[in-house]
């Protein structure tokens, strides 16, 4: 049978305008049943088969795949195909097409820090790699933590008042004020469990930053006399946290978790060393 010349010409006019339209509208995430993600755009899907683009530097390479190879394709619009697939079936519920957050903690000004964070996850959705960003508006902590002072110290935020002595038996600090601080660091975690919605984590926090704040000291005695120093810290801080993470739509995310651990500051004049740590959050994020 001779070749349609004006059959095969009109095909390939559609598949490119298919695929011009597909850049513009961004790109198709399609699930395989053997849990991998492959992302293209879908030109066409056939009784059989599936059809789609994937880019390449300046140019693009037509791919086809067998329609029982694929579970299911999230569209750039947010629209599911669920195949028919083979084995193990991950059901579409189970698949973030998003590998990427930002977030914004609203909870961070409990440590007078604005807390913001980049997730990475891989594309089986099984591992993230967060790294946070804190920025103290106020010094004389770690910032993006609480920490617990122990010898009766009590929960300590940076800018509040330290009442334990850390210069000499003469001098207690009565206030620190002022500064700013700084941190950033990495956060690896792990899933337990796949779902689209909803999503539980473990993971440990490694943290470390610099502090600036002035302490004011009283001296006791016959005469009592105030003078103030100015305090310079490098910070460390290493939390187990564990947290939920919540995708009521694609493009948003909300975090819930909590962790506890140690913190430590080290510089001088005073340094406060190692004590304990804790933080709880909840973020509100974007998903691209």
């Amino acid at each position: 049978m001779a070749f349609n010349k004006t059959f095969g010409t009109a095909s390939f006019i559609v598949l490119a305008a298919l695929f011009f339209a597909g850049k513009a509208y961004g790109q198709d995430k399609i699930y395989t049943s053997d849990d991998k993600v492959i992302t293209g755009k879908v030109v066409q899907i056939t009784p059989n088969q599936i059809h789609y683009y994937v880019k390449y530097g300046p140019d693009s390479v037509l791919y086809i795949i067998n329609q029982r190879a694929v579970d299911s394709i999230i569209f750039s619009n947010g629209a599911t195909e669920v195949l028919p697939g083979f084995g193990k079936r991950k059901k579409a519920h189970q698949n973030i097409p998003q590998l990427n957050t930002w977030s914004f903690d609203v909870c961070g000004f409990i440590y007078s820090s604005i807390s913001q964070s980049y997730e990475r996850r891989l594309k089986n959705g099984k591992v993230g790699f967060r790294i946070p960003l804190y920025i103290g508006y106020a010094g004389g902590g770690v910032a993006g933590t609480g920490i617990f002072i122990p010898g009766g110290g009590g929960v300590y935020f940076p800018a509040g008042g330290r009442y334990i002595n850390y210069y000499t038996n003469a001098n207690l600090p009565t206030a620190t004020y002022g500064g700013f601080s700084i941190a950033t660091g990495i956060n690896p975690k792990v899933y337990l469990f796949k779902n689209r919605y909803v999503r539980a984590y473990i993971g440990p926090e490694f943290t470390i930053g610099y502090s600036i704040a002035t302490n004011q000291y009283n001296t006791t005695g016959f005469n009592v006399t105030i003078f103030n120093l100015t305090e310079r810290d490098g910070t460390f801080a290493a939390i187990a946290k564990f947290g939920f993470m919540f995708f009521p739509i694609d493009k948003l995310s909300m975090c819930l978790d909590g962790g506890v651990g140690t913190v430590c500051m080290f510089g001088s004049p005073t340094p406060l060393g190692w004590a304990g740590g804790w933080h709880f959050g909840f973020a509100l994020g974007t998903n691209f």
